[in-house]
């Protein structure tokens, strides 16, 4: 597993590290779903986190999966991409 992770980078053909943002995205809704308030993470630090990684390759494909998977109507996910989106963009 070490491996696997210590490989990941943002330039490789692979998308593994893109795969890794995606999920870090469900985890962040997720958490802020079902975890405890201390937990939840704010616009102002997705804004921020979308600052420092500035390219969600695989966003406009996940919003298929999330459909597929029943997930779109999840509301803090939504909330989540509708911000990248919305940083990403004002970021052109």
């Amino acid at each position: 597993m070490f491996r696997f992770i210590e490989g990941m980078n943002p330039v490789e053909n692979r998308l593994r590290w893109h795969r890794l943002q995606i999920l870090h995205l469900v985890i962040i809704a997720i958490l802020n779903n079902y975890g405890y308030d201390f937990q939840y993470t704010d616009s102002q630090k997705i804004k921020e986190l979308n600052n420092k990684v500035q390219n969600y390759v695989l966003l406009s494909n996940f919003r298929e999966i999330m459909k597929r998977s029943k997930m779109s109507n999840d509301k803090e996910l939504n909330h989540i991409i509708k911000n990248i989106k919305n940083n990403l963009q004002s970021n052109l």
